[in-house]
């Protein structure tokens, strides 16, 4: 173990640098090779979701990386052709705005075909006009349309039109009245959380030892009850927190008080849920939060620069959730230290391999 910690560092060394790994000493693998192999992980970014290639705050490209130095390979989706063949999993990260019809077509007939999908959901939209923040709420994949209506009629879970926000009572004591705050900040503090209100039965929660942070998060709607598929919630909202419907009217002035007729309690508020469909193979994971994977958000370090990562059980969640995605048979372990910051390369390589075994499932691997 202690190796495989070393081999780790040394990755991390090498993506801050850009050293080329094939510095990296063979006696320090411990393995044939990288779990993610010849996996194919398609990104989307025809719709402004997070990039792969973006060093950015909003920008994944810290997850990519990740994802490179655990053998993937990182593409980008062409929605002017079907999915291609050998993807193994297709990642969005926070589209701003909604598939196009024929995107929501190529996106389904993969699905149903026996596809994966790491769908990541956001509530705001974030925009910068010289200088100044602007943050509008978002006009994609809204609960009742497009790929959202698919996903709830044939899967059982789709993302709320909601915002988590602080109940008003903790949030007054949280905003304060001693100085000013623009909506950015005000957002942070009522918005912004962590929990580690998880479900510990699921591989995709193993090792996840810490808080989770969420940075606006939408809740995830799903069912549960005996169908020909499986939903498992993953991650609970934080207590204290409920999800606000009327977060439009809260953006533009400050004000929103539960409606128990309109708005979620914490309780029954699922912020990350999977599904699997056992006869199709098909596999998904939704999470609520676009800023969960982004290098500014879940992938944050301090300086920006280092890797010395504040959110490590973020990385660790989501390293999980695509090695279930892609029923990868290796063993995935995260060290507890710092992760990648490099922005990965675009490769051509051989088909990936797809695994329709589903030995993984929902049961915790011990």
């Amino acid at each position: 173990m202690s190796k495989i910690r070393i081999m780790f560092k040394l990755l991390c060394l090498a993506l801050l640098l850009g050293i080329s790994l094939t510095v990296v000493p063979v006696a320090l693998l411990q393995a044939d090779e990288p779990p993610f192999t010849d996996y194919q992980i398609y990104f989307s970014e025809s719709n402004a979701e997070a990039s792969p290639f973006d060093r950015s705050a909003r920008g994944a490209s810290r997850f990519a990386g990740f994802l490179q130095q655990l053998g993937a390979d990182i593409r980008i989706l062409d929605w002017r052709q079907d999915v291609p063949a050998d993807a193994d999993l297709v990642v969005i990260l926070g589209p701003q705005r909604d598939l196009a019809a024929d995107q929501i077509a190529r996106l389904w007939h993969y699905l149903i075909n026996g596809g994966s999908l790491l769908l990541v959901l956001d509530p705001l939209e974030i925009t910068t006009d010289q200088g100044t923040q602007i943050i509008d709420a978002t006009r994609s994949l809204g609960a009742t349309r497009g790929l959202s209506q698919l996903l709830w009629a044939d899967f059982g879970i789709r993302g709320r039109d909601d915002l988590l926000l602080l109940h008003a009572d903790a949030r007054a004591a949280a905003v304060g009245a001693d100085a000013p705050l623009n909506l950015a900040q005000t957002l942070s503090l009522v918005s912004d959380f962590t929990t580690t209100n998880l479900n510990h039965d699921t591989p995709i929660t193993a090792g996840v030892d810490s808080s989770l942070a969420f940075f606006g998060a939408r809740s995830v709607e799903f069912d549960a009850t005996i169908q020909p598929y499986e939903t498992v919630p993953l991650v609970f909202a934080a207590e204290g927190y409920y999800g606000e419907s009327g977060y439009a009217s809260f953006l533009a002035d400050g004000l929103a008080e539960f409606d128990e007729a309109a708005d979620f309690e914490s309780e029954a508020l699922a912020l990350a849920v999977a599904f699997l469909n056992p006869t199709s193979s098909t596999r998904l994971i939704v999470i609520g939060d676009r800023d969960f994977a982004t290098n500014g958000g879940g992938f944050q370090s301090t300086p920006m620069t280092s890797a010395d990562f504040t959110y490590v059980s973020n990385i660790q969640f989501l390293i999980n959730s695509v090695a279930w995605l892609l029923d990868s048979e290796a063993p995935v372990t995260i060290p507890d230290i710092a992760a990648a910051s490099a922005t990965p390369e675009s490769t051509e390589t051989a088909p990936g391999k797809r695994h329709s075994s589903l030995s993984s499932g929902f049961a915790r691997v011990q």
